[in-house]
């Protein structure tokens, strides 16, 4: 049975699907290569290794490249990294033990679903890299993340980029333009509490948020909507019980239903929109 892998210097490439699934293989060794550029699609997938260095000559790194590793624990970039983009989609999604990975600052984008499900990842830090859009589902079923770190250049959180994210109570960013929040993106985040700066007192500002984006957030506490907003979309915030305040701007001409359950409707939104730039919103709203 194949265990083991060590590839000598001189590899340059290696195919899609190589050792997809060959779930023996649990120690990986690039050694000294440094002429390989790419880990490509489903290279691999569903195999028994528990960490990996990723060679400093790989830029980009392909989809579902370790899907389904469910024993890897530990992701490292080699010193001097060149690593630019990690695309297409479900690299990391199943890892089931992954504790820790750092991405160095050559990053510039990741695929949806990278992470997806990934329930051992309690913290994640990439405020260093150069991403600027957290793709679709990108960290969907992070059932154990409680804390994130992300890049001051954000500018858009993609569909159910966070969904069911029930432990996480933080989104740190210095992030100081608008940021497009799209539909879904943080429903059933039951512990979210803050997005903004690390300081805790600058909550992050918002120039588009699409339907259901913050449902079912029930310990959020204040969002901030911009002149950009002209919609408020459907059960947008729906069962976002300790809601305190929300700024509604006057270039906001409809809101969707939020719920059908009084004390969860926020009613006030809709009685305010015509007198008010934002709103203040009593506790028991």
């Amino acid at each position: 049975k194949l265990t083991s892998l060590y590839f000598p210097n001189t590899i340059k490439n290696i195919g899609d699907y190589a050792f997809y699934n060959c779930n023996q293989i649990a120690f990986i060794d690039f050694g000294s290569a440094d002429l390989i550029t790419n880990l490509n699609s489903y290279i691999f997938y569903g195999t028994a290794i528990s960490s990996i260095i990723i060679p400093a000559s790989v830029t980009s790194i392909s989809s579902n490249a370790f899907n389904s590793c469910t024993n890897l624990t530990t992701v490292t970039f080699a010193l001097g990294s060149k690593i630019s983009s990690i695309s297409g989609g479900y690299t990391f999604k199943g890892c089931t033990s992954l504790l820790s990975i750092s991405f160095p600052d050559t990053l510039r984008s990741i695929g949806s679903c990278i992470f997806m499900n990934c329930t051992s990842l309690i913290s994640l830090d990439i405020s260093n890299t150069q991403i600027y859009s957290i793709p679709q589902y990108a960290f969907s079923g992070c059932s154990s993340l409680e804390t994130l770190y992300l890049p001051n250049n954000l500018t858009s959180i993609g569909s159910s980029a966070f969904i069911n994210c029930s432990a996480l109570t933080n989104i740190y960013t210095n992030n100081s333009s608008d940021v497009t929040i799209n539909d879904s993106a943080f429903q059933d985040c039951t512990s979210l509490i803050y997005i903004g700066d690390i300081s805790g007192n600058s909550p992050i500002t918002i120039g588009y948020v699409g339907d259901t984006s913050f449902a079912g957030c029930k310990s959020i506490l204040e969002i901030h909507l911009t002149n950009t907003v002209t919609s408020i979309g459907i059960q947008t915030f729906k069962d976002c019980e300790e809601l305190q305040y929300i700024n509604i701007p006057t270039s906001v001409s409809s809101i969707a239903p939020i719920s059908s359950s009084p004390n969860k409707e926020l009613l006030g939104l809709l009685k305010s929109i015509a007198s008010s730039e934002s709103l203040l919103l009593s506790t028991n709203c």
